[in-house]
């Protein structure tokens, strides 16, 4: 596991204490079927996907920065032109997955427009 998925893994579970979450609560927001696939995430041996990342922000109430960053403050900015303490390459891994439907490209679609509005809020 690299250090990069060892703070998020790190910062997830704290999170998830602070609410007084479980695992299993979760993993059921999650839309997972059971709660090791959640365990998995929260203890670095599975990457966070993006999907997920936007999940966990919402039910914790947090920005997405705050799961990929869990050291990040609230009033912590980054000016333009700096680089986050994570190094920009690090901060988002996206897949986009296609079959050929046109069900699964606007899914992407969509996936593409939340990612792209994270990005350009200010």
């Amino acid at each position: 596991m690299n250090d990069f998925r060892s703070r998020i893994a790190e910062g997830l579970k704290s999170l998830r204490l602070q609410k007084n979450y479980s695992q299993e609560y979760i993993a059921e927001k999650l839309g997972k079927s059971d709660y090791t696939g959640y365990q998995r995430i929260e203890s670095g041996r599975t990457e966070l996907k993006f999907e997920d990342a936007y999940k966990l922000a919402d039910i914790y109430n947090v920005p997405m920065e705050k799961i990929y960053n869990p050291d990040l403050n609230e009033s912590s900015t980054f000016s333009e032109g700096s680089v986050a303490p994570y190094g920009k390459r690090e901060v988002l891994h996206l897949n986009i997955y296609l079959d050929g439907t046109e069900t699964q490209l606007d899914k992407q679609i969509e996936l593409l427009k939340r990612v792209n509005s994270c990005i350009t809020s200010d």
